[in-house]
């Protein structure tokens, strides 16, 4: 697989039309601050956390 190839799946995977089911923008669609703030599982990361990470090495590589 290329670089191009890699690239498009990341944009699918975010934005829509992803191979494994729904995307990211998707899966986050009406979520509200306090379910992405909160901490369901003890010593788990929040979904607040998780997408804060993606945006980093997002802007890192700016792949999208």
């Amino acid at each position: 697989m290329d670089a191009n190839h890699n690239a498009e799946e990341l944009l699918r995977l975010v934005n829509g039309d992803a191979w494994h089911g729904p995307s990211l923008r998707e899966l986050l669609d009406g979520l509200s601050v306090e379910q992405a703030l909160a901490h369901p599982l003890k010593g788990r990361h929040s979904i607040w956390e998780i997408v804060n990470h993606i945006t980093v090495w997002h802007n890192a590589v700016n792949v999208w």
